[in-house]
């Protein structure tokens, strides 16, 4: 414990019997929860900060697209596989447009729905994969990617 002495000093008071044990008692409780309630950095963040250029260039696409990004979200969230081929066919296939993607594989009304509501959103973040394809295809190993992404770089 410190007792003022001045505006700017503090002054040690030596703590004794049940004072200093209640103290120490109340000082491991809030350390324990503190520890208890903080998870693990996710993976996503490792990513982030491993491109950072190419986080900042997605986050500003998830702020300026943001219905196709709550829409890929989502796609993301209920086909998770499916939206990972989509990434990383994108990637594959740089001179393929969306089109040729969706009469070459297997979709649900899910992806439908997004190309007819946001078909230039999804256009420009195919852009976006194609632009940073390392990085877009080393982001698909990761569980919900654009979820934590718009969580954590831009609060959707």
């Amino acid at each position: 414990m410190f007792r003022r002495a001045s505006r700017d000093h503090m002054i040690p008071i030596e703590m004794t019997g049940a004072r200093t044990g209640a103290a120490l008692a109340f000082t491991a409780v809030v350390m324990t929860v503190a520890c208890a309630t903080s998870s693990p950095p996710s993976p996503v963040a490792a990513w982030t900060d491993a491109n950072p250029q190419t986080a900042h260039e997605l986050a500003n696409w998830a702020r300026s697209h943001i219905r196709p990004m709550r829409l890929l979200t989502g796609w993301e969230s209920r086909e998770p596989d499916g939206f990972r081929d989509f990434v990383l066919w994108t990637v594959r296939s740089p001179m393929a447009d969306l089109d040729t993607f969706l009469r070459a594989h297997a979709h649900g009304p899910v992806v439908d729905d997004i190309v007819l509501d946001r078909r230039a959103g999804v256009e420009s973040f195919m852009e976006w994969c194609r632009r940073h394809s390392a990085a877009a295809a080393n982001l698909m190993s990761y569980p919900a990617p654009l979820e934590w992404i718009g969580d954590h770089l831009y609060r959707l």
